[in-house]
């Protein structure tokens, strides 16, 4: 029997897009479009309050949920978490969670101050979406349903501007945890997605000579090929998310004005040409091997899946202790909800209790030593 809590997305049923970076140029405009298309948004952003107010007053008053939280994505977990805690109160299931959040720019130098500028981005870039992304994978992967989308850069397709190191390879590393995040979600009904937007028309770079050097503007004018438009880039990330079965987990796609919609996903990761070109006939072909990869999950994340399902069974707010949980002296833990219990453990873990193990589960720290033992 299939546990309750376990429904696919249906048409007519709200769905909940988490947007980081919503007061930034893709991030709002990918506000727009998803309320546009009858998404429920929760955007988060740091400093500009007042645009953020903006933001939700213009949407106001359309038949959809839209809230802004504030939030410091480079404080560190805690932070997050809280954050992610805020959006499931006013909101309960995240469906699509999207990382548009982005730091300004700035010039990578080879000497002994250049690791700044590659601490700093990499901590919002990557670190950020890394922790976002854990505080939301255990209730996507019990409910096997979910989104997940970083933001790269069709700049990692390029090669010779030196001054943007640490920015590409903050991209780079991005590029590389979607990739094995997809692979561990294969089989868990989540799709993860890369998106490798061009240089949008009106973006900072204009503005920036106090930042940038002619040389270097000149530079990534020639190699990044100007013109997309947010609004753009943010069509095809709703697109992305709807169209499930054109745009399955593990796709890299990429956008510019000058080559449109591309689908890198045949590739494995994403292509590199020979030339530093983007064109799909120059790729070099990253092999990936047809064996199943399997996962060990740690310790720590058993015990933080099994935690969340006894959240759900018994209703719980997510700051709520469980590990004190035992069968007949607590809450609503009775024989018939140790049934539902069994079955929601099975569903949200991939496990099958033995016959000897339904009356050996009489608490929450024996039935995680029973998950660690099925799960081994």
């Amino acid at each position: 029997m299939e546990h309750k809590r376990l429904r696919m997305y249906k048409p007519g049923q709200s769905r909940l897009a988490l947007i980081t970076g919503g007061t930034g140029s893709l991030g709002a405009a990918s506000v727009r479009m998803f309320v546009e298309k009858g998404w429920n948004v929760a955007f988060q952003y740091f400093k500009n309050e007042k645009k953020a107010k903006a933001l939700v007053s213009e949407i106001s008053g359309k038949d959809v949920k839209i809230k802004a939280f504030k939030c410091d994505l480079a404080a560190g977990k805690e932070k997050i978490k809280s954050f992610i805690s805020s959006v499931e109160k006013s909101f309960k299931n995240i469906d699509v969670v999207l990382h548009c959040a982005a730091p300004s720019l700035e010039v990578s130098t080879f000497d002994s101050e250049g690791a700044e500028a590659f601490k700093k981005l990499n901590e919002l870039n990557v670190e950020a979406f890394v922790k976002l992304v854990g505080c939301c994978l255990t209730e996507m992967k019990y409910r096997q349903s979910g989104v997940i989308i970083g933001i790269l850069t069709e700049a990692v397709l390029q090669s010779g501007i030196p001054a943007w190191s640490a920015y590409t390879a903050s991209k780079f590393a991005l590029a590389s945890y979607l990739r094995d995040l997809a692979l561990y979600v294969e089989n868990m009904g989540i799709r993860v997605i890369g998106i490798l937007p061009g240089a949008f028309k009106l973006d900072s770079l204009s503005a920036s000579k106090s930042i940038w050097p002619e040389e270097v503007l000149k530079a990534i004018k020639l190699k990044w090929p100007m013109g997309v438009r947010p609004e753009d880039v943010a069509r095809l990330i709703v697109e992305v998310c709807e169209d499930k079965a054109r745009y399955k987990n593990k796709s890299f796609i990429a956008i510019n004005a000058q080559d449109g919609v591309r689908d890198l996903s045949r590739f494995g990761f994403f292509p590199v040409s020979a030339e530093g070109g983007a064109k799909a006939k120059d790729v070099v072909v990253i092999s990936e091997s047809k064996e199943s990869i399997s996962y060990q999950e740690s310790d720590g994340q058993l015990r933080q899946e099994l935690e969340y399902v006894f959240r759900e069974v018994f209703k719980l707010g997510r700051d709520e202790r469980v590990d004190d949980a035992q069968l007949g002296s607590w809450g609503s833990w009775d024989s018939l909800r140790h049934f539902e219990l069994l079955m929601a453990v099975e569903s949200a873990m991939g496990i099958n209790f033995l016959d000897t193990d339904v009356p050996a589960v009489t608490s929450f720290e024996k039935m995680l030593d029973v998950v660690r033992r099925l799960k081994r």
